[in-house]
């Protein structure tokens, strides 16, 4: 890059922001103009560049830049090369008006006075400038005094980067302003721009020509100047189904030519409105490693607790057409679940601010009896789901089902105070076809032993077909057996085809053993148990058996049970199979790890620390 010449333009003085708390001015020295004049004389070269950021924020040409060159006679007259800076081009000889334009365009014209471009509506990320042909410039002169000043049409967003794996940035006009795309430029007869106007698009993409964004880079935006009367949204996609990362500003937004504003620093502390991202940006997010997004799963509501309890079940009891419900709380409010629901559609209930989940904490269980429920980013706090009264034996069943549910995911969960299941299947005949628990820590505060999901006297075990426990942190303050997954193992199963996979993966198990089983079923396709940590005090001395398996022809030969570890239990061994089990695993034992695991665990509250020896065990996020 050549940084010697200057763009001849009083250039990016600086301001821009989504909303108030993110501006940050910045004073920008002027570029020295220069003292040539620039000769116009007959050459052609179509090829374009770039301009780039110089130090100071200056604005630089860079070897091989191009312009158009417009008169008032012939109009755009061609592509010529920006060179030691000078401008070497052809013109009419009888006119009076010579216009240039930055970058170069065959589909630029001019009228009048008016020059008809466009600002880029997708633009290339370039760590600490703008992208090639964003920065739109203009400048006015005649045959006699033959010096162009380019003048920038556009203000620049500027924001650093402090996430990883970030794909594409989008930023979004809120009140649907245009800020890219076709734009008309008036200039003075001077040089000075009179006025430029958008008619192209509320939207701008900025992204690498390939794989991702730098973390800790400054990225520059070049956007079309105007008023946005509610500010602007940005968007910040990632790779690796990571969702999206996104902040909506609200305050007026004027943005000037040639002026710089801030957008801070992105974090996923700040960008993290995932309703605004789904409803507004069109963006997709992943739960349990689904696809969500408007065009698929339909048009979001946004709910806002702003007394001391949202009815929910106000919103999902008995309706047949299912939604995307986004949840918002403000301070000391909780969502709640005051009577029995019936669930007979397709809900999603999830946070609207990924690192500031709500609460929800039923009084009473819901039923699921149709379609599917997807929760994602709630505290679910079970205090009074305790089997005092009824309907506070368990949080979900599928009591009036006639037919099987198709499926409950929970995701990036904090479950709380669990005395009672989570799910309690009290329908013989119908089942869940699908559960799936990702990346959520569970609190279970019993002292004796605990159901989690239990399909009680079921007769239909085959119609599970998929579930999934992965990267989860299971944990009682005191040492307490549990059953995670259980059923009757009295009761015959009718079912002749078996293709139920079980994941049982990356779970951190504290003060959980257990004595009849952690998983209890009857016959599966695949049951694969890898890299969890069982850990349980040393005040335990009983043996913790993992799974029990009763269908008398269950091949072992569907058993993964490698890369596991156990702490704990006072010498005693954790066995993988109960001596009930129809299949032992081989070995029957989980390895135990010579020394604790933890640097740091905190019982109540689930946080931790592992030992870097064992960092590849337990949630992998």
């Amino acid at each position: 890059m050549n940084t010697k010449y200057y763009m001849m333009a009083a250039l990016f003085v600086l301001a821009l922001s989504c909303s108030k708390e993110m501006d940050m001015m910045e004073s920008v020295p002027q570029p020295t103009l220069s003292s040539e004049l620039v000769p116009i004389t007959f050459t052609v070269d179509a090829q374009s560049a770039k301009t780039a950021l110089g130090a100071s924020n200056g604005v630089v040409w860079s070897d091989g830049d191009q312009v158009s060159v417009f008169d008032d006679v012939i109009g755009n007259t061609g592509s010529y090369e920006v060179k030691e800076g000078r401008v070497a081009a052809s013109v009419s000889e009888t006119a009076t008006s010579v216009f240039a334009l930055y970058p170069s365009s065959t589909e630029a014209s001019l009228s009048g006075s008016v020059i008809t471009t466009e600002i880029p509506v997708v633009q290339t990320a370039v760590a600490g400038s703008f992208g090639q042909g964003a920065n739109l410039a203009v400048a006015r002169t005649t045959p006699a005094d033959a010096h162009f000043v380019f003048r920038n049409v556009g203000g620049l967003l500027k924001f650093t980067l402090q996430e990883e794996g970030v794909t594409k940035v989008v930023v979004k006009a809120n009140g649907g302003e245009k800020i890219a795309g076709a734009v008309s430029v008036t200039l003075n007869a001077d040089g000075t721009i009179a006025s430029a106007s958008c008619t192209g698009s509320s939207t701008v993409t900025l992204q690498p020509e390939s794989g991702t964004l730098t973390k800790g880079a400054t990225y520059y935006i070049v956007v079309a100047p105007g008023t946005l009367s509610g500010g602007v949204s940005v968007l910040l996609e990632r790779e690796n189904q990571k969702n999206p990362l996104c902040r909506k500003g609200s305050s007026q937004l004027d943005i000037t030519s040639s002026v710089i504003k801030s957008l801070g620093t992105v974090t996923e502390a700040q960008f993290d409105d995932l309703y605004t991202a789904y409803q507004e940006m069109d963006a997709t997010l992943y739960i349990a490693g689904e696809a969500y997004s408007k065009a698929t799963k339909g048009e979001s509501e946004l709910l806002t607790a702003d007394v001391e309890k949202y009815n929910l079940r106000a919103k999902f009891n008995n309706v047949e057409q299912g939604k995307v419900f986004f949840l918002e709380a403000n301070d000391g409010c909780t969502f709640d679940i005051p009577s029995v629901g019936n669930l007979k559609a397709d809900f999603v209930w999830i946070s609207r601010y990924a690192t500031r989940p709500v609460t929800l904490r039923p009084t009473v269980c819901s039923k699921l009896i149709k379609g599917s429920l997807v929760m994602r980013n709630l505290v679910i706090d079970m205090v009074n789901i305790d089997g005092v009264a009824n309907n506070t034996g368990y949080l979900f069943n599928n009591s009036n089902a006639t037919a099987d549910y198709d499926a409950l995911t929970i995701d990036n969960c904090s479950i709380q105070n669990i005395k009672k299941p989570i799910l309690y299947c009290n329908v013989s005949g119908y089942g869940i076809k699908n559960i799936q628990v990702w990346y959520n820590t569970l609190q279970v505060v019993n002292t004796g032993n605990t159901q989690i999901f239990t399909f009680y006297q079921s007769t239909v075990l085959d119609h599970y077909k998929k579930l999934v426990f992965k990267d989860n942190v299971v944990f009682n303050a005191t040492c307490s057996t549990i059953q995670l997954f259980n059923y009757d193992q009295s009761v015959t199963q009718s079912g002749t085809n078996w293709e139920t996979v079980f994941f049982v993966q990356n779970n951190i198990f504290y003060n959980c053993p257990s004595s009849n089983g952690l998983i209890k079923f009857y016959q599966v396709a695949s049951l694969k148990i890898n890299n969890n940590i069982f850990w349980a005090a040393d005040t335990w001395a009983n043996h913790s058996y993992t799974f029990i398996l009763y269908a008398p022809d269950q091949s072992a030969s569907v058993l993964d049970t490698a890369g596991n570890i156990g702490y704990g239990t006072d010498g005693k061994n954790w066995t993988l199979a109960h001596s009930n089990s129809t299949v032992k695993a081989s070995p029957n034992q989980i390895p135990k790890a010579p020394t604790d695991p933890f640097e740091f665990f905190n019982p109540a509250t689930g946080a931790y620390t592992l030992k870097e020896a064992y960092k590849s065990y337990g949630p992998q996020k």
